[in-house]
């Protein structure tokens, strides 16, 4: 009945599922898992993690911004907001985001990439990491997720 339910509201042009805070968010595909923020207070860290999705389950790290455990097979996409002026200025966001996932990143095991971009007069870091043994197509996939990220 709610599998129905949802497929009737699918059809009926719902707007699909959006998870982030403050205005930005993207559209996870189905059966990928998300961590949960509550909003930072005002004069908290900067930046601050905005999205955290992987199509695995995935669970906080140890390390730093970026930090997240998931499977070895998986993805992961982390956006990251600078509220300060103290970073520099960033380029405009693309229309489609195209990054190098062949980087390797402080505190994470397998390769990833990043992109630093403006999208209404707000600043964002975001990651893709794939897991040490995460196909190309799935690390495609997650390109195709952040081309989904919406800014309001």
């Amino acid at each position: 009945m709610l599998v129905a339910l949802a497929v009737g509201l699918v059809l009926a042009g719902a707007s699909p599922h959006r998870v982030g805070q403050a205005g930005v968010t993207l559209v996870p595909p189905g059966g990928w898992s998300s961590v949960p923020f509550v909003f930072p207070p005002p004069d908290g860290n900067d930046p601050v993690t905005r999205i955290v999705i992987a199509s695995t389950p995935i669970r906080f790290g140890q390390c730093n911004d970026i930090s997240y455990r998931f499977a070895a097979t998986g993805v992961a996409i982390v956006v990251l907001e600078y509220r300060t002026r103290t970073v520099g200025s960033f380029p405009p966001r693309p229309r489609h985001f195209h990054l190098s996932l062949q980087q390797r990143l402080e505190c994470h095991v397998g390769r990833g990439g990043s992109v630093q971009f403006t999208d209404h007069a707000r600043r964002f870091d975001a990651f893709i990491l794939l897991g040490p043994r995460a196909s190309a197509t799935l690390g495609r996939r997650a390109l195709r997720v952040l081309d989904t990220l919406r800014v309001r």
